[in-house]
């Protein structure tokens, strides 16, 4: 060792770093393998949360997920937004003027709407007029009666104007929900001057079961102005239908009269 000048000791200190540090990664795999699973886990879990994205000519950055917080408010406001395009006018023509009924809803794109029964009740079997909020008229005949429900189609000679100018409208989503007490829900209408009111509730409380096709909600969601129209969840999807003040039936109904026809 006293005949080793300067450089040659530094050589072997480098050198016997190099083995040693070889040495002291295969010993720590060897134990690492033997180690036990709940170990193992836990060490990978260290690693991956003290990994950093390095970005070449970048500084160096270290990525986190940031939680985002949505309202139901915001929900609310989307879920209408979402909805209100399916919501028309159901309008009859009586002498020489159109006479508005109440709303119909959107429910496939081959032009099939539902309304609520009672709202057509005093008028004979024949042709409506589905109005969108720019006033052009459709005509919609009546195809098929359900207990609660009416389901209309806008005429062959019409269908493809609807589809020109609604083309970017889709229909609304038939999920049928099962629907809870205490759930928030949003009533939807066309006004006669063709925007549309909102009316945001809970479901007080249910009849008929919540999973049966009679199902009946009590909620201030459903109003006069709002009649025919639909009901829906935060998230927009149909639950029922406004069928008089303060009630509303499952859009289920709807869904088996449309079932029936395709």
């Amino acid at each position: 060792m006293e005949d080793l000048n300067k450089n040659q000791i530094i050589l072997l200190t480098l050198l016997v770093s190099f083995i040693t540090s070889i040495a002291t990664g295969i010993v720590t795999v060897s134990l690492f393998e033997q180690a036990p699973q709940g170990v193992t886990r836990t060490i990978n879990r260290v690693v991956e949360r003290t990994v950093e994205r390095v970005v070449p000519g970048e500084t160096t950055s270290i990525i986190k997920e940031v939680p985002v917080i949505v309202t139901e408010e915001e929900l609310i406001v989307k879920a209408i937004n979402s909805v209100s395009p399916t919501v028309f006018r159901l309008m009859k023509k009586v002498g020489n003027k159109n006479e508005l009924i109440g709303s119909a809803v959107y429910l496939d794109n081959r032009g099939y709407f539902a309304t609520a029964l009672p709202l057509v009740s005093n008028f004979s079997q024949g042709n409506y007029l589905i109005v969108d909020e720019d006033d052009v008229e459709f005509t919609a005949s009546e195809v098929s009666r359900g207990t609660q429900t009416l389901l209309l189609r806008i005429s062959d000679s019409k269908r493809g104007e609807f589809n020109n100018l609604h083309q970017e409208t889709k229909p609304l989503a038939l999920v049928g929900d099962v629907v809870n007490v205490g759930q928030t829900v949003i009533g939807l209408g066309a006004t006669t001057s063709g925007g549309h009111t909102v009316a945001v509730s809970i479901v007080s409380s249910l009849s008929g079961g919540a999973n049966a096709t009679s199902t009946s909600m009590i909620t201030n969601a459903a109003t006069l102005e709002n009649l025919g129209g639909p009901v829906v969840n935060i998230q927009g999807r149909a639950m029922g239908i406004n069928f008089s003040i303060g009630k509303t039936i499952s859009i289920r109904e709807a869904i088996s009269l449309l079932d029936f026809v395709k």
